[in-house]
């Protein structure tokens, strides 16, 4: 092994998170899915993508990655978000939190084998709530 000294102004430290791939209605690759158009894992990867622009953000997932200026949708009724994190969320009032709630993905009306929205279903009342015209984030780390 060759040992030598690198001076350097930065070094980045690679963990190999990964994420969750969540299941739910429309989230998977190929037929009937949009992962990755429309659906994915990385907000600061796909956000320049030009079919994202100007659209409303859409995150599933209760942990740090996804507390932002956005609607958060937990199947629960509390996070697993650090402490800071949650209070952050819960004291802004641009964020829409979605409790106790599952997502069903849908094709956009052209047929371009995008997403064109979110199904949003209570799992403890019933009714509905429909996101068109999104992008999806999923947060949800391993």
């Amino acid at each position: 092994m060759d040992l030598r000294t690198v001076l350097a102004d930065a070094v980045i430290i690679s963990t190999r998170a990964v994420v969750k791939r969540l299941s739910f209605v429309g989230s998977g690759e190929g037929a009937g899915g949009f992962w990755n158009r429309g659906i994915s894992a990385c907000a600061v990867c796909d956000g320049a993508a030009l079919i994202f622009k100007n659209k409303p953000l859409v995150v599933i997932g209760g942990g740090d990655s996804a507390m932002e200026k956005v609607y958060i949708i937990h199947r629960c009724d509390t996070f697993r978000a650090s402490k800071i994190m949650q209070q952050r969320a819960l004291s802004k009032p641009k964020i829409e939190l979605i409790w106790n709630s599952v997502v069903e993905a849908y094709g956009d009306e052209n047929g371009k084998g995008v997403l064109g929205g979110l199904k949003v279903k209570n799992v403890i009342v019933s009714g509905d709530v429909w996101f068109e015209n999104i992008w999806v984030v999923l947060c949800d780390w391993s």
